[in-house]
């Protein structure tokens, strides 16, 4: 039953965020909280898939209002998966889209990447740190500590946050191997 190891997998790597993440989603919380109470507004920011994590909380229903996702149809696949990727990687990409946005120092930013190192979600982080909005990074830190900065100051995400939360997944970000196949299956 390859589904219920799927599960499985997913309860054990939510029950280790719970045990070993929350005082820093508390202070993450704090920050946000914080942030909405001054006037402020939370940016949210991420790459590839993590844009979705960028835009989730925005506009739902029992959400809280003040978020502004930072979009850019170069990251978020509408271009394509490999546009993606390049644009991620891109220098002075971020630089142009936070100067597109009013952003003031009792804002809040979260920013998502899972691995934490290319450029965009770097030089997001620093852009943001810049204008004095405090820095929430979702990220995995695994994965990024162990990996290079493809950013010019040689920063990873965490290494720029107020606060980095961990997602807690194992590097490459998959669960599930399966007869017959060299890597894993089944993201996280």
């Amino acid at each position: 039953m390859i589904f219920k190891n799927y599960i499985d997998g997913l309860q054990s790597v939510l029950e280790r965020i719970k045990r070993e993440q929350e005082q820093n989603i508390e202070l993450a919380g704090k920050i946000v909280a914080e942030s909405i109470s001054q006037g402020g507004i939370i940016h949210t920011f991420g790459t590839g898939h993590s844009h979705m994590i960028a835009e989730e909380i925005f506009f739902r229903a029992g959400g809280i209002a003040p978020i502004n996702p930072i979009l850019d149809e170069r990251l978020i696949f509408l271009k394509g998966a490999l546009e993606s990727t390049r644009a991620e990687r891109e220098s002075g990409l971020a630089r142009s889209l936070i100067e597109r946005e009013d952003v003031r120092n009792v804002d809040a930013a979260i920013i998502i990447s899972n691995s934490g190192r290319n450029a965009a979600p770097v030089e997001m982080a620093l852009e943001m740190k810049e204008r004095g909005v405090r820095v929430i990074a979702i990220t995995n830190l695994e994965q990024s500590s162990s990996s290079e900065s493809r950013h010019a100051s040689g920063k990873r995400l965490y290494e720029l946050a107020d606060v980095a939360i961990d997602n807690c997944v194992p590097t490459g970000d998959a669960l599930i191997a399966l007869d017959g196949l060299s890597t894993k299956t089944g993201a996280y």
